[in-house]
């Protein structure tokens, strides 16, 4: 009898009290005015200078009743974790066709691009790659960006791409002139707006742009079923598109995607 009773009051407290679901992690890198140290979090809340795209995860999680939090290493760390499947997410990542292998693609979320920089005493006129011959392209690596120059410097002659793991580290050597004269950083325009702006960086100067590029977060195949990550797009798009979501991209200084 008393084994039945037990049975029964177990019964009733598994419907009363369900069991927590798993919590989710979202990687990223230091990337602002995209993303920032300070949107790591083990709330579920975002930190008061957390940054758009941490909001907007966390803003979809909350929505799907789903436990959620934000973890930020180094991009080769954070892009490792989530291609085996030890993270479920992970942001900002430019929609390639060869992500598509480890990732589910949600909806574009920012519309930016790579603009080329160079010293404000150069008066260097851009019109197209191919003048950039001879001279050294600097890029951040491992990114979109450096993938990007790489595939066009055949157009480029005599041009050498030249990497460094840290963007504002490259932008200060532009400027000190370690890179000579015949250097030219590219970079995504809205992390040199920001870090121009709060470095104050002056001697800097955008020459042109290399087009558009859209932003995006990934969910990893290997650790979300394909119905989980429908679900999170499906709630994205609807957030996306009422409108709930496009302040916070625009308080950060961002074009919300088409």
């Amino acid at each position: 009898m008393l084994r039945t009773i037990g049975f029964t009051v177990l019964c009733i407290l598994s419907l009363v009290s369900p069991v927590q679901a798993k919590t989710w992690t979202f990687v990223t890198k230091p990337f602002p005015p995209f993303s920032s140290e300070a949107d790591a979090t083990k709330t579920g809340q975002p930190g008061p200078h957390a940054g758009p795209f941490a909001r907007i995860i966390l803003r979809v999680c909350s929505e799907l009743k789903q436990p959620c939090r934000i973890q930020v290493y180094p991009w080769r760390r954070a892009l490792q974790l989530a291609e085996k499947g030890q993270v479920e997410g992970i942001f900002s990542l430019v929609p390639y066709a060869t992500r598509d292998r480890d990732f589910y693609l949600c909806r574009n979320l920012v519309r930016t691009s790579n603009g080329l920089y160079v010293r404000r005493d150069r008066r260097f006129s851009y019109q197209s790659f191919s003048d950039l011959a001879g001279y050294q392209i600097v890029a951040y690596s491992p990114s979109a960006t450096a993938e990007q120059v790489q595939r066009l410097l055949p157009r480029a002659k005599g041009a050498k791409l030249v990497t460094e793991a840290d963007n504002l580290r490259m932008l200060r050597k532009l400027s000190s002139g370690r890179y000579g004269r015949q250097a030219v950083v590219v970079i995504n325009r809205d992390v040199a707006d920001y870090l121009l702006k709060h470095e104050r960086i002056d001697n800097l100067v955008e020459v042109g742009t290399l087009g558009a590029l859209d932003f995006t977060l990934g969910l990893s195949r290997h650790a979300l079923s394909a119905k989980e990550a429908l679900l999170f797009d499906q709630t994205l798009r609807r957030l996306y598109q009422n409108g709930t979501l496009l302040p916070l991209l625009r308080d950060a200084g961002l074009h919300p995607a088409p």
